[in-house]
């Protein structure tokens, strides 16, 4: 396998790459969702067709060796944290604007209607 992942048969501009991780989508709406990854790549920051800027991370399941793709998007209803040794290696917050108060806001109120906490 190449270094360098391919979506669409285009070479992913890197700005990350790294081996065993966890990939972490901190949603607004559904909370803290974890993806154990074999390997993964972080793209540069770039615009998308409905966001001025989004990143995508492409990772590999451990199990399956099966290629997945992440995206955050400047929407601030999630952004996306890589953890290696339970380390945070790449937050997408450094590259793609999240309005954390907005955030906060959207996952309180759905927190509340699941009777979860925040």
């Amino acid at each position: 396998m190449s270094d360098r992942p391919t979506a669409t048969g285009v070479e992913v501009d890197l700005q990350l790459a790294g081996d065993h991780g966890v990939v972490v989508q901190h949603c607004a709406v559904f909370g803290r969702l974890e993806t154990p990854v074999g390997r993964y790549w972080v793209g540069r920051p770039r615009p998308d067709a409905r966001h001025p800027t989004s990143v995508a991370v492409v990772f590999l399941d451990p199990r399956t060796a099966r290629r997945a793709t992440v995206t955050a998007w400047t929407d601030s209803r999630r952004y996306l944290t890589i953890e290696t040794g339970g380390r945070v290696v790449y937050d997408s917050r450094r590259d793609v604007t999240c309005d954390m108060a907005a955030w906060t806001a959207t996952r309180r109120a759905h927190a509340a209607r699941e009777g979860s906490p925040a």
